[in-house]
């Protein structure tokens, strides 16, 4: 059934290209069980032979980020914690995913809507307690797009520079295992950036101190 869809949602980004990106990934935004780790390789794939403009794709996974972020994020400010009850069944947010969202803003402040948009699945839930959180919207909105930005970018040149080891990839790993296998190489560069980020930082403090 997951490959069934898989190959939809394929059809569906190959047909109608720069709309069927924005429209999924507007909707992937929003917490429904849309992978961009898929979307957006797809739309670099489209890219590599020629049928889109890698800005056009970047462009695409941007605003329908931006937008989904934006529709979360009133739901969320307009309900609150209600808003599970009223389309979390729909969705991927839990009571303990709005709890947990909740406490990461008291915890680490609005940054934490910027770093969501870089991780796997946390990325779709996020907007919800953000809202309800009250969290200032032009802030929230630019914090979401620069995230989604980076997030797209890269996902859409990975799905490039793989070009015609795309299909040989979709045909190894099909379903649930290539969702998961992108998440996780996505998760590392994110996480290398991150760690070279940090170590930079901390190299620089100490030359301060001395």
């Amino acid at each position: 059934m997951l490959d069934e869809f898989g190959n939809y949602l394929e059809a569906f980004i190959f047909n109608f290209g720069f709309w069927a990106v924005l429209i999924t990934m507007t909707l992937e935004s929003m917490g429904m069980p849309l992978p961009s780790e898929i979307i957006m390789p797809l739309a670099g794939f489209l890219v590599s032979l020629g049928q889109m403009e890698m800005w056009e794709a970047v462009l695409a996974g941007t605003l329908g980020c931006t937008a989904g972020s934006y529709l979360s994020y009133v739901l969320g400010r307009k309900w609150g914690d209600q808003v599970i009850f009223k389309i979390g069944k729909f969705l991927l947010i839990t009571p303990r995913s709005m709890e947990r969202g909740v406490k990461w803003f008291k915890r680490y402040g609005k940054s934490v809507v910027f770093w969501s948009r870089l991780l796997p699945v946390i990325r779709g839930v996020i907007s919800y307690p953000a809202g309800s959180a009250r969290i200032p919207l032009v802030l929230f909105l630019t914090l979401s797009a620069i995230g989604s930005l980076i997030w797209c970018w890269v996902l859409a040149y990975l799905g490039f520079i793989l070009e015609e080891n795309w299909r040989l990839i979709h045909d190894k790993l099909s379903g649930p295992t290539l969702y998961l296998a992108l998440s996780i190489l996505v998760f590392l560069i994110f996480l290398l950036a991150f760690l070279i980020w940090r170590r930079s930082r901390k190299k620089d403090t100490n030359n301060l101190i001395k």
